[in-house]
């Protein structure tokens, strides 16, 4: 009697150890087809999480997870690359209210999309032009006769402000404000430009929801994300 009880222990026993090995494109496939509700993307794998990572996904949960993101697509703003560190991570399946986690975001727009974004904005569709160059982005364009040299700055309460270098008394003539505020659930900690790109980083409180049915029902992004696979621990 223990011969066959000692047999299934070490056959569940090597079952786990398989899908432990298994673990990380498991998860990144599972926590893709979580994301994928909030937005959308190109490519998406869990570079690193926490072991054991089987026991805590069977209860809607991951440590420490980082995520690696390319082409992600949140309403009208795309992020050439995103990399993102939760504490916690909670699964739909999760059992009991979710804790508010803390997660940190590192951030890359590219200055195409930086463009596109603010030719979306611009009035009566006016071509915008960016460059983006170390600590200076300049706006202009060939239509109306304005050119801005801007750099950013971020305070201690995480407020962005642009700072004008070149054209600045336009702004002000025009009543344009510049400072933005540090959102509820988001702070920014670091921005900065460089060549052909903005740099950010932001300190995220996750709101909870997923683990008790809620979370995102609706995609914030056109078209459906692809998981990829990481490739190892």
């Amino acid at each position: 009697m223990r011969r066959p009880l000692g047999i299934g222990v070490l056959v569940l026993v090597a079952l786990v150890l398989v899908l432990e090995l298994a673990a990380i494109p498991v998860a990144t496939r599972i926590i893709g087809s979580v994301v994928s509700r909030c937005v959308a993307y190109d490519h998406l794998e869990v570079t690193s999480v926490a072991r054991p990572v089987v026991p805590r996904l069977l209860v809607g949960r991951a440590r420490d997870v980082e995520l690696h993101a390319t082409g992600v697509v949140a309403g009208d703003l795309r992020l050439a690359d995103a990399r993102l560190t939760m504490q916690q991570a909670y699964l739909p399946w999760a059992v009991g209210a979710p804790d508010v986690a803390r997660a940190d975001l590192d951030l890359r727009v590219d200055e195409a999309d930086l463009e596109r974004i603010l030719r979306s904005v611009v009035p009566l569709g006016v071509p915008v032009e960016v460059e983006l160059r170390p600590d200076v982005a300049t706006l202009g364009s060939s239509v109306v006769p304005v050119t801005l040299d801007v750099e950013v700055e971020v305070g201690g309460d995480g407020t962005v402000r642009l700072r004008p270098v070149r054209g600045g008394e336009l702004l002000e003539r025009l009543g344009i404000g510049h400072s933005f505020p540090p959102g509820e659930t988001a702070r920014v900690t670091d921005l900065s430009i460089e060549e052909g790109a903005l740099h950010g980083a932001l300190a995220l409180d996750v709101v909870p929801g997923v683990g008790t049915g809620g979370g995102c029902q609706e995609p914030l992004g056109l078209g459906a994300g692809r998981a990829g696979l990481a490739g190892g621990a």
